[in-house]
């Protein structure tokens, strides 16, 4: 069981950057990372939703709690993809997904915050070895060729800042709940953010478009939150 977990959670690091290819040919296609970002969230809701239904008496929790922390995972959820397909417009896939992972940091320093961790030199020493992997990655390094830009540094490291956010939810909903319904009521509440922030005349475009088949493969390829969970 210890295997097949770590198998799952490298199974969602390779579909991540699979997904991070397919809104990069979006892009260039002329899609916003609004849009983008908002039917990569719609196709993964109706999948959650169908996978809650399935065992609905099972699944189905009455709970203020578990309603709260699953709409800040949504929240956490939007602020990702949007800022990493932000992250991909400004600089690269590489450097938007390496920034990304600055999620762990940001998690272990919130932790240390609000005492829910303990501070040992090992943790510090592994926040600074990721910090160092992304100034490497990056060349922040060399000051007179910097690779990356302003824009796609923030949006980058504001993608991890939402994983974060989106952890923190996801860790208190489940405790309460079901994975299939901290997921659904997640997907739900990112939904209605990014529609908010897209308008329903852009996303309706994308219904009779010949890319139609991108964003749906875009949606069921970033599913990798249902291997997180498992």
């Amino acid at each position: 069981m210890k295997y097949a977990g770590v198998g799952l959670v490298m199974l969602a690091a390779i579909c991540w950057g699979i997904s991070g290819g397919i809104a990069d040919i979006l892009m260039t296609k002329g899609w916003d990372p609004m849009v983008i970002s908002f039917y990569r969230g719609a196709v993964g809701f109706i999948c959650f939703l169908a996978w809650f239904l399935i065992r609905f008496k099972k699944n189905w929790t009455f709970s203020p709690r578990l309603y709260l922390w699953s709409l800040l995972a949504g929240v956490g959820v939007a602020g990702n993809f949007t800022f990493y397909f932000l992250g991909i417009q400004a600089s690269s896939i590489a450097v938007a997904a390496t920034l990304m992972y600055t999620a762990p940091v940001f998690v272990l320093l919130i932790s240390f915050l609000f005492h829910i961790e303990r501070s040992t030199w090992f943790k510090w020493a592994c926040i600074f070895g990721v910090l160092m992997g992304i100034v490497l990655l990056t060349g922040a390094y060399n000051t007179e060729s910097i690779s990356v830009s302003l824009a796609g540094a923030a949006a980058g490291l504001a993608a991890g800042l939402s994983y974060a956010l989106f952890i923190f939810g996801f860790k208190n909903a489940s405790a309460i709940g079901k994975p299939q319904t901290t997921l659904t009521i997640a997907f739900f509440s990112f939904c209605l953010i990014l529609l908010f922030f897209t308008g329903s005349g852009e996303a309706t475009k994308v219904l009779t478009s010949s890319d139609l088949g991108w964003f749906i493969l875009l949606g069921l390829v970033g599913l990798e939150y249902r291997l997180y969970s498992m």
